[in-house]
């Protein structure tokens, strides 16, 4: 799918308000990194600028790039401090080593190239630096159940949709010069508490929403 596209149709459905407003994913996502005030961030697919803005109040210098303008005109308003590029993320118009933390908080399922993407991230992520990537899994529990009763298969009802169980993501990710640091599970918050409890409770890591994978550039001594 063509670029212009995809472009158009994430800004009509940013017009129609299509997408759910802030929760707690996004300062959840910042604990989970640890980010250290006057380090650099990224945040890739930055959509309404939600996890821009808690990273400004954590003293970061924040950047972010969104495919869609109708999301970064309300991301430009909501992070005022942010730098906000509208445009495709597999071509990154940052320098090398430019960012000690990136996000990619389900967004990379939805590129039409994520392997450039990647090699985008690891080129612009600094020595030493964190990127943080949650991606969608395909053996979901309640995935796998609709498939059994109903033959369904997932969908986020997206232009480009892709779903992996945790070792393709893992050597996905890793295939282009990441190293996986740790992995988390990720089961929504916008849910009734009870929900919200069992799956973070019951629900093994193999069988969750979405993974959150932490990452590291690959030792360059290593052949990458």
């Amino acid at each position: 799918m063509q670029t212009t596209e995809i472009r158009k149709r994430y800004d009509t459905d940013y017009r129609d308000k299509k997408f759910g407003g802030e929760d707690y994913t996004h300062r959840w996502i910042l604990n989970i990194l640890r980010p250290k005030s006057g380090m650099r961030l990224l945040d890739i697919g930055c959509s309404q600028g939600y996890l821009l803005m808690e990273a400004e109040r954590l003293g970061l210098s924040t950047h972010g790039i969104e495919i869609s303008s109708e999301a970064a005109k309300l991301a430009r308003k909501r992070s005022r401090s942010s730098q906000i590029f509208c445009g495709d993320a597999h071509t990154l118009p940052w320098n090398d080593g430019f960012f000690d933390y990136i996000t990619a908080i389900g967004c990379l399922e939805h590129f039409n190239d994520p392997q450039k993407c990647l090699r985008e991230i690891r080129r612009v992520m600094k020595d030493g630096g964190r990127a943080c990537i949650m991606v969608p899994n395909l053996l979901y529990y309640r995935y796998v159940i609709n498939k059994f009763l109903y033959a369904t298969e997932p969908t986020s009802y997206q232009a480009i949709e892709r779903f992996a169980p945790l070792h393709e993501w893992a050597a996905f990710i890793e295939g282009e010069g990441l190293d996986v640091v740790k992995v988390h599970k990720y089961n929504k918050f916008n849910r009734p508490v009870w929900q919200v409890l069992f799956r973070s409770i019951v629900v093994p890591l193999k069988l969750s929403h979405h993974f959150v994978f932490i990452c590291k550039k690959k030792d360059s001594r290593r052949g990458v």
